[in-house]
C-alpha cells in the first residue's frame, strides 16, 4: 500500500491549525503517559498553540511543580509572547506545521 505523503504546507485556516494541534498534542500525551507507566519515567511539558494558548502537563510525580517552573518562572508568558510575535512577523498565519 502506498504511503500517504506527509503534509509540509502550514494550514491556512485557524480552525484546521487548532484541530491539528489538538490531535498531535493528544498523541504525544498518550505516548508520554504510556511510557511513564511502562518504564517509570516522568515528564513535564508545555505547549503553546498558534493562538497563544498555553497548556502544561506532567506525570504525577512532577505535577506539583508545574506552576513554579512554567508560570512563576515566567516561561509560559515568554513563550506566549514569542508565539504572538512570531505569528505577527509571518503575516498572522501562526505556526501550523508540526
Amino acid at each position: 500500500m502506498p504511503r500517504i505523503p506527509v503534509r509540509v504546507e502550514p494550514y491556512n485556516s485557524p480552525s484546521r491549525q487548532h484541530r491539528h494541534y489538538k490531535n498531535k498534542r493528544d498523541q504525544v500525551l498518550r505516548a508520554l503517559g504510556k511510557a511513564a507507566y511502562i518504564n517509570g519515567s516522568h515528564f513535564a511539558i508545555m505547549w503553546v498553540s498558534a493562538r497563544g494558548d498555553v497548556e502544561m502537563y506532567a506525570s504525577e510525580a512532577l505535577q506539583s511543580r508545574l506552576d513554579a517552573w512554567f508560570v512563576k518562572g515566567g516561561i509560559a508568558e515568554e513563550a506566549k509572547q514569542l508565539v504572538k510575535s512570531s505569528s505577527s512577523a509571518s503575516g498572522g498565519g501562526g505556526g501550523g506545521g508540526g
